[in-house]
């Protein structure tokens, strides 16, 4: 697959509104999730940007 600077430029938005969730009040299952996520943005960019 090709990564376009569009796709990486989701991505970066993605793990942004991540990040930013993580202030909210969630519950414990919530808040894995959402640290999951953030992990397979940071590992997808890792391994894909500027490829």
């Amino acid at each position: 697959m090709k990564v376009t600077e569009f796709t990486e430029a989701a991505v970066r938005d993605r793990l942004g509104e991540l990040e930013g969730s993580l202030g909210e009040h969630l519950d414990d299952e919530a808040r894995a999730d959402i640290l999951d996520e953030i992990a397979e943005c940071e590992d997808w960019l890792e391994e894909n940007a500027a490829a």
